[in-house]
C-alpha cells in the first residue's frame, strides 16, 4: 500500500509540474481530435509550403551587386569506390562481413555546443574525411589492376613527368581502401614497324629583291683636268710679256703703254708650279723681254721658300734659252692683318730672289720699296690687303716704265 501511495504522489507531482510549465491545468488542456469526412475517412491536409521571400524593391548600395553570380550549392562529397582484387580463391584476402556503421550517440544541443567550444578553445578542428578531399578520378587501389585492363607502357622520365604531383597517403596500407594518388602522363601510341615519317615539304625560298647598285660619286680629284687652251699666238712681234698671278692679271698694261706691244700672261691663283706647266704658251709669244712677279699663292699654300726659288730658277733658264731678256720683280707683300706670320716668309723669299737675280745677271726690281713698309703692304695702295687698287697700279706702272719703254 505504501508503494502505491508513493506512486500516486509522484504522478500528481509530475502532472503539477507539467501544468505549471505550460501555464494550463490538465483539466483545461484541449484534446486534439482527428478530422473525419462524412463517410468516416480521415481528412488529408496539404503540406504547407515555406513562405516566399518578397523581392527587394529598394536599390542596392552598390549598383554592381545585382550582377554578382549566384553562389552554387556545395556538392556532396563522393564516397571512394572500393574495388576488390580478382584472383584465385586461395589468394584472395579474407574480407570481413559488412557491418552497419554505428549510429552516433543521441547528443543533445547542449552537448554539441560544449564540444564545439572545446574544439575552438584547444585550437583543433574536427578531422576531415579523406575520401571527401579526393576527386574520384585520382583514386587508385593498392593492389594490381584486373587482368582485363590493357597493359600500361611505363612512362619515360621527362622534365614534365618529374614535375608531377607527389604521392600522398589517403588510407591504411592494408589494401582495404585507396592508398596512393598519382598523376601519370598519357602514354604515346606505339609506332608500327617499318613506319617512316613523311618528310616535310621544303618551303620555296623567295629571293630578296635586288638592291639597286650604289652609285659612288667620284672624288673631285679623280676628274681629269681639262688643260687650258693655249693663248693665241700673236701675229705681230711682241715686245714685253707679263708673267704672274692675279695681281699681274689685274693690270691694264696695253692702255698704260700704248706704244709698246705688251702681252699679259697673268692668271688668277697661279703658283710657280702652274706657271712652269704652262711655259709653252709663254715661250710661243717670242717676246723680247719677260717680267716675272709671283710667289704669294705658294706661300699661302705652305710651299717651302727654297722650292719656290728652285722653280724660279727653272723658269729663268727656259726663258734665257729662248733668248728672252728676264726681269725679276720682288713678290708683293700683303698687310700684316691678312698675312700674319706669313709676311716674314715673303721677305725671306725676296731676299733669295735678289741673290738669284745676281747669279743669273738679270735686273731685280724691288716694288715693295714704295708699295710696302715693315708692317706689310700699305693700306693706301690695297683694296683687300693683298691686291692693288688704282693708286697702287699707277705707282707700279711708274716703277716699271724704264724696263718696258726701253
Amino acid at each position: 500500500m505504501l508503494r502505491v501511495a508513493a506512486l500516486l504522489l509522484g504522478l500528481l507531482a509530475a502532472s503539477g509540474a507539467l501544468a505549471a510549465s505550460t501555464g494550463l491545468s490538465a483539466e483545461f488542456r484541449p484534446v486534439p481530435r482527428p478530422l473525419l469526412m462524412p463517410d468516416g475517412s480521415p481528412v488529408i491536409l496539404p503540406t504547407p509550403r515555406p513562405p516566399r521571400v518578397a523581392a527587394r524593391t529598394t536599390p542596392a548600395a552598390n549598383p554592381l551587386e545585382r550582377f554578382r553570380p549566384t553562389p552554387r550549392p556545395a556538392r556532396a562529397p563522393v564516397a571512394p569506390v572500393e574495388t576488390q582484387p580478382e584472383g584465385p580463391p586461395e589468394t584472395q584476402p579474407e574480407t570481413q562481413p559488412d557491418t552497419p556503421p554505428e549510429a552516433p550517440p543521441d547528443d543533445s544541443a547542449e552537448d554539441r555546443t560544449e564540444r564545439r567550444l572545446a574544439n575552438l578553445t584547444q585550437g583543433s578542428r574536427p578531422p576531415a574525411r579523406p575520401d571527401a578531399l579526393v576527386p574520384p578520378g585520382l583514386i587508385r587501389t593498392a593492389t594490381a589492376p584486373p587482368e582485363t585492363d590493357p597493359p600500361v607502357t611505363p612512362p619515360v622520365e621527362t622534365p614534365s613527368a618529374t614535375a608531377a604531383e607527389p604521392e600522398t597517403e589517403t588510407g591504411p596500407e592494408t589494401g582495404s581502401g585507396p592508398v596512393r594518388l598519382a598523376m601519370l602522363p598519357v602514354p604515346r601510341p606505339p609506332v608500327p614497324p617499318g613506319f617512316k615519317p613523311r618528310p616535310a615539304a621544303a618551303t620555296p625560298r623567295i629571293p630578296a629583291p635586288a638592291k639597286p647598285p650604289r652609285v659612288v660619286p667620284e672624288p673631285a680629284t679623280a676628274t681629269p683636268r681639262v688643260p687650258r687652251p693655249a693663248p693665241p699666238r700673236p701675229s705681230a712681234p711682241v715686245d714685253v710679256v707679263m708673267v704672274g698671278d692675279s695681281i699681274t692679271a689685274g693690270g691694264r698694261w696695253s692702255r698704260r703703254f700704248p706704244n709698246v706691244h705688251i702681252v699679259n700672261r697673268g692668271v688668277s691663283g697661279d703658283t710657280a708650279l702652274k706657271i712652269l706647266n704652262r711655259m709653252d704658251g709663254i715661250l710661243d709669244t717670242r717676246a723680247k723681254r719677260a717680267l716675272l712677279m709671283f710667289g704669294i699663292n705658294d706661300i699661302y699654300n705652305g710651299v717651302p721658300v727654297d722650292r719656290i726659288v728652285q722653280r724660279y730658277d727653272t723658269i729663268i733658264r727656259q726663258l734665257k734659252t729662248r733668248k728672252f731678256d728676264v726681269v725679276i720683280q720682288s713678290t708683293l707683300a700683303c698687310t700684316g692683318q691678312v698675312c700674319g706670320e706669313k709676311l716674314m716668309r715673303v721677305y725671306e723669299l725676296n731676299q733669295k730672289l735678289r741673290k738669284l737675280a745676281r747669279s743669273h745677271r738679270v735686273p731685280f726690281v724691288d716694288i715693295n720699296r714704295e708699295l710696302s713698309d715693315r708692317a706689310g703692304l700699305k693700306g693706301a695702295y690695297s683694296r683687300d690687303g693683298v691686291h692693288l687698287n688704282g693708286d697702287g697700279y699707277a705707282r707700279w706702272y711708274a716703277m716699271l716704265t724704264p724696263y718696258i719703254s726701253s
